[in-house]
């Protein structure tokens, strides 16, 4: 069990280390002391990874940026790999306001090491700029913000 959280520490480590502060733009150092002001209006992503292999995944966009059908597939919003493949248990999508709220949980199982978990909705939706993102492990916790203009996520915001 230890291996296994160690593995997905390690994992997420390599996948955001070296991005933390050695961010050369200047709008992306900037970004880090107004990103409150508007974080409200931005994407959101709460992803949370359990020893037992499931991964829950909650979405937060508005609906000016993406329309209802796009969130329904899962490979533009998370890409996950494994040793060995996960299942989509469930996808849930409602309005609430102005953004579209989606759940998606995804049974990796406890034997199944992650290699990876990454958030697509840059890459996949041009009218998305900025993600605030939150990621959960049994090993690590971390916070920080995708934005397109910025080649590293931006931390310490």
């Amino acid at each position: 069990m230890a291996y296994k959280q160690a593995g997905i520490f390690l994992v997420l480590t390599s996948f955001l280390y070296g991005c933390g502060d050695n961010i050369e733009n200047s709008f992306c150092n900037a970004h880090k002391d107004v990103h409150q002001t508007h974080a409200l209006d931005v994407s959101h992503v709460d992803i949370e990874y359990q020893a037992s292999g499931s991964l829950t995944t909650t979405v937060q966009v508005p609906l000016t940026a993406i329309d209802l059908v796009s969130l329904e597939d899962t490979s533009r919003v998370l890409v996950v790999e494994a040793e060995k493949t996960c299942q989509l248990v469930s996808v849930n999508i409602d309005k609430q306001g102005q953004y579209w709220q989606a759940a998606y949980h995804i049974d990796c199982g406890q034997d199944n090491r992650l290699r990876k978990v990454s958030i697509a909705l840059l890459d996949k939706f041009p009218t998305i700029n900025e993600v605030e993102a939150n990621i959960q492990t049994p090993a690590a916790h971390k916070h920080f913000v995708l934005n397109r203009q910025c080649d590293s996520p931006i931390f310490n915001f």
